[in-house]
């Protein structure tokens, strides 16, 4: 497991890229769908690591990072809602081009891809506010590695504040915190998985790829390495699985709310069709992985 100085050292790495992520952002020009993707994962992982300092910290020094906590999922929740267009208008160009597809249901499809394109540019524009307004230094928030040197607001140079003297109070309140996550994170996965075993709806699948996502992210920041720490490939896949279902699933869930003409049912049954193909393949990995451990022995 990372020590307390290199789990430190990471988050302030990823606060800098996200600081850089977000300077890309206010870039006049629309922001990519790649752009979005790397800020809204970078978003997930930082407040993990801001909730695990803040657990560690003696309570007096904590208060700035409950508002890092708050910005971050203020900004994780817009990027979310781009991020779900652009996966969402993705989808259905992939749908519009299939073999199944016909020239009818192209065409409703592509409509609502440019009606979710235009969605996603206004949400770009609510993202670039959110982020303007609380996090381009954010990084500023979190503690420096000054030894020594007490958490406090403004107290060091460059907006970071220096972080109490790793002594061994420190480090057990840092192995504590760890505890908890994990035990969380491990609890609320196996609970989300079997829920999805005996009954696999569409909520219950993507509460279990939350969890699954949660718990990867967790894992790799407290592994002393974390290129080998990831979970076995038959979770990845399932994660996959998942978020295919889970895409599918929301289209769908638009389509039913908006009922149309002959060509938007018939898209809405194709989308069923793909749904259920991956319901039923999610399943079997759900079956396959069953009790083992998501990380490899």
């Amino acid at each position: 497991m990372v020590s307390l100085k290199g789990f430190l050292r990471r988050a302030q790495a990823r606060s800098l890229r996200l600081h850089r992520l977000i300077e890309e952002l206010m870039d006049p020009s629309p922001a990519s769908p790649a752009l979005i993707h790397d800020l809204h994962r970078e978003l997930r992982r930082a407040r993990i690591d801001a909730r695990v300092l803040r657990r560690t910290l003696p309570k007096p020094l904590r208060a700035p990072l409950r508002e890092l906590e708050r910005a971050l999922e203020d900004l994780t929740t817009a990027a979310g809602e781009v991020r779900d267009r652009d996966v969402l208008e993705g989808a259905l160009e992939r749908l519009a081009r299939g073999a199944s597809a016909s020239p009818a249901v192209a065409r409703e499809a592509r409509s609502l891809a440019r009606a979710l394109h235009r969605e996603g540019n206004s949400w770009r524009g609510e993202l670039r506010r959110s982020a303007r307004r609380g996090l381009r230094g954010a990084h500023g928030h979190l503690p420096g590695l000054a030894p020594g040197a007490h958490a406090t607001p403004g107290s060091s140079e460059k907006g970071a504040q220096g972080f109490p003297r790793a002594d061994r109070a420190l480090a057990r309140r840092f192995q504590r915190a760890i505890d908890r996550e994990l035990g969380d994170a491990e609890r609320d996965l196996e609970r989300a998985r079997r829920r999805a075993q005996r009954k696999a709806t569409v909520r219950r699948l993507h509460r279990l790829r939350i969890h699954l996502r949660r718990f990867r992210h967790l894992h790799t920041s407290i592994a002393r390495d974390p290129g080998r720490a990831d979970v076995s490939a038959e979770w990845r896949e399932l994660q996959r699985d998942l978020g295919l279902h889970h895409d599918l699933g929301v289209l769908e869930e638009r389509l039913a709310a908006s009922p149309g003409n002959g060509p938007r049912h018939r898209l809405r049954k194709v989308l069923r069709g793909e749904l259920e193909r991956h319901r039923s393949r999610a399943v079997r990995r759900i079956s396959a992985v069953g009790r083992r451990s998501p990380t490899p022995a």
